[in-house]
């Protein structure tokens, strides 16, 4: 219901609107983080289902490792070692 609304206002959306209290520009910015979200939810899902399934594997996760590399305050490019970069 959100994203029919949203679809209906986002022409009247501008950025001359900006600071304008009430208006449509703050409206979106406020809601913003919620719209399209069931959209997006929807295709994630679809995606997710498409996957195979009935196989099996293992991942080994360093978490040690990636809570000291997580203290050094370093930015992981390689990906190698946080747990997302693990896992990926």
């Amino acid at each position: 219901m959100l994203n029919t609304y949203f679809f209906k206002i986002l022409p009247y959306n501008s950025s001359l609107l900006k600071g304008m209290p009430g208006s449509v520009f703050e409206l979106v910015q406020a809601t913003k983080s919620s719209l399209l979200k069931s959209t997006k939810n929807k295709f994630i899902d679809d995606e997710i289902s498409k996957l195979p399934t009935g196989d099996g594997s293992s991942v080994t996760v360093k978490r040690g490792a990636a809570l000291r590399f997580r203290d050094t305050g370093k930015c992981d490019h390689t990906g190698e070692f946080t747990i997302f970069g693990q896992l990926f």
